[in-house]
């Protein structure tokens, strides 16, 4: 089958909003087989903005000397249109209509996605991203869990995360979005992004080691410096905290474990935490973890971990 041809029916493929992860999964695999694939998917996103930028035309007015010529070239003209039309409508002219794709992480899992402009997008444990590819625009919704970005510099078509009222504009960067409720951290790794919140408008600029973060609609605090070799560590199954409540933590970790941990009504949510957790260690932590803190912690019947305050009378240290 023809690339080209190819490259549309995935369009309008993914327009679908029950489109399947399976079929997901097989359009990536399908740009990654071949460079040929990726450029007819892009070559055909470039004659969309092609489209959209031309200007309209006048009809003609029929000229009563050469009226033949002029409605001749002007089926020629409607003729050669409608071809290139046909040729292409399986995908490009429905392109700036796609639904978004959404994709979802299971508890524990590190997936790797190539979008279709060449970004790398991986999405850690338990995590939700919605990705809208139009014509003028790259937008990503992340609603649940964490993602990072290796973004591929476009500057024609502005790349844009939203999570929760925080607003992500990368400016040629590689970054990571942290997502738990209201609460979003944006970490920069090489380049630099604009943060700003929906509701109050401000902005704030962030270059590389450098993260800020979002309660709310609010920003929480200035900017602060972190090493670059330490963002979005659970790449490598590496979880870094300082000064993270521990609810945030558990949160955190809760997309990692074998099985859920509670934090209690009785424990105090916002003990600050730094340290850190790897993968295979998360069970060994949270044993230690009332050397550290004044809380307990249990396993339950049905293996999940519940953390108490040290003084509850129900809840005893395993």
């Amino acid at each position: 089958m023809n690339i080209t041809r190819q490259a549309a029916e995935w369009m309008l493929e993914l327009q679908r909003k029950d489109l399947s992860e399976v079929r997901i999964a097989a359009w990536q695999r399908w740009l990654q087989e071949r460079p040929e694939n990726q450029q007819a998917f892009d070559d055909l996103q470039r004659i969309q903005e092609c489209i959209d930028k031309a200007p309209a035309l006048p009809w003609p007015v029929e000229d009563a000397r050469r009226g033949r010529h002029v409605g001749t070239r002007m089926r020629f003209g409607l003729a050669l249109a409608a071809s290139i039309v046909i040729a292409l409508s399986v995908g490009v002219a429905l392109y700036r209509k796609v639904s978004p794709v959404s994709l979802t992480t299971a508890v524990g899992e590190v997936r790797n996605v190539r979008l279709a402009d060449g970004t790398t997008m991986t999405l850690g444990g338990r995590s939700r991203a919605n990705v809208e590819m139009v014509g003028k625009g790259r937008l990503i919704a992340l609603t649940e869990g964490e993602a990072f970005f290796d973004v591929a510099p476009d500057a024609r078509r502005p790349f844009v995360v939203t999570a929760g009222e925080a607003q992500v504009r990368a400016l040629g960067t590689g970054f990571e979005v942290w997502r738990a409720g209201d609460h979003v951290i944006v970490t920069v790794e090489k380049g630099s992004v604009e943060v700003s919140t929906s509701a109050s408008g401000a902005a704030e600029r962030l270059d590389a080691g450098q993260e800020i973060r979002v309660a709310g609609v609010r920003f929480a605090g200035r900017p602060a410096r972190v090493s670059p070799a330490t963002v979005a560590g659970w790449r490598e199954g590496r979880h870094q905290y300082f000064n993270e409540s521990l609810a945030d933590v558990i949160a955190d970790l809760n997309r990692y474990s074998t099985h859920p941990i509670v934090i209690d009504d009785s424990a105090p949510r916002d003990l600050p935490v730094t340290g850190t957790i790897f993968d295979g260690e998360i069970d060994g932590w949270l044993r230690s973890l009332p050397h550290a803190l004044p809380v307990s912690v249990t396993t339950r019947g049905d293996r999940s971990v519940h953390i108490a305050s040290q003084s509850h009378p129900e809840i005893g240290n395993n």
